[in-house]
Parts: structure tokens; sequence; C-alpha cells
């Protein structure tokens, strides 16, 4: 499928990726304050509670923004819209099975984490030195979805990945982006 079949709505790839960061770009704030909490607090209630918290901010981010308004912040700004097939809006149902893969990557997650978050220890620093077989399984899981998901989307004529499959929905232009300023 080379991109010159595919029609201009779903030739979404780049905008996906530029989403993406611009999503990263507003999670900052909350990746600095979870800098923060490790740093300066020792309640495991409150470590949990956070930690817990923080796995889940991401998700439910995506899920009110796309049931709602079919876009993220990212989304908005780069021009796509996540819409149903039918071009209906996605809703709350479907927003919660495009992201139903994370949710449950997500729950592997937390189960690999809690002992250590526990134990007054930051996950994030101790799957650097040893994940575990839980946190392999996740880290490889969340891997291979990833890859599953690029070369699902990358090779229909509507650039559905499987989420999408799953959900019933399309991603499509909305709006051009700025144009690029030429030299």
């Amino acid at each position: 499928m080379t991109m010159e079949s595919t029609p201009l709505e779903y030739q979404t790839f780049w905008r996906r990726l530029g989403s993406g960061l611009i999503d990263a770009v507003v999670f900052l704030p909350i990746a600095l304050l979870d800098w923060w909490i490790w740093a300066h607090v020792s309640s495991v209630a409150v470590l949990v509670f956070w930690h817990v918290l923080h796995m889940n901010l991401s998700l439910a981010y995506s899920v009110i923004g796309l049931a709602v308004w079919g876009q993220t912040v990212g989304k908005r700004v780069t021009g796509i819209k996540v819409l149903q097939v039918s071009r209906e809006r996605l809703g709350l149902k479907r927003a919660l099975l495009r992201d139903s893969p994370w949710f449950a990557i997500g729950i592997l997650g937390l189960a690999a984490d809690l002992p250590k978050v526990m134990a007054g220890i930051n996950p994030a620093h101790a799957h650097a030195k040893d994940p575990g077989t839980l946190g392999l399984i996740v880290i490889w899981g969340g891997t291979a979805w990833f890859v599953l998901e690029l070369g699902t989307m990358l090779l229909n004529q509507k650039r559905r990945a499987i989420h999408d499959l799953i959900a019933g929905s399309v991603v499509v232009r909305v709006e051009a982006a700025a144009p690029v300023p030429s030299s």
C-alpha cells in the first residue's frame, strides 16, 4: 500500500507522530511532579496512591479527550480527529475500547510495580536494574503491541491500527496543518 493509494484524509502517520510528541510535552509537568514526589515523599500510602494515579492519567486523558472531542491536545494541534468509521462522534464506550489494550498492559505494569512501591522503591529506577519477569512481560508485550499497531496502520488504506479496528474508529484529517515555509 503506497502513500499515493491512500486518500489524503487518511494520510495521518506524521500527524499522529507529532500528536504523540505534543501530548508527551503536555505531560511533562506530570513527569516533573512524579520526580519530585519520589524525591521528597516517604509515605508508602501516598506513594502507592500517586503511582496508581500517575499510571492512569495518560489513559484518562486519552479516553476523555477522544470520547468528548475526538481529540487530545496533540491531535487538535496537528489537525486530526478520531471518529467512528461512520464519521459519528467516538463516544465513551468506543474510546474505552480503543485504549483497552493499554489498560491491560497498564494493569500488568501496576501488578509488577506495586511490590516495589510498597517497599518505597521508585519502580522507574528498579526497572533499570531488574524489571523482574512480570516487568519484562510488560516491556516486551508493550513493545510488541506497538509494532503490531504500527504495522497494521501502515498496511491498510484507511491507516487504521489494531486499536481502531477494535473500537470501530478511524483517524482523519480535519484541517490542514500549518504550511511549511519554503526556503
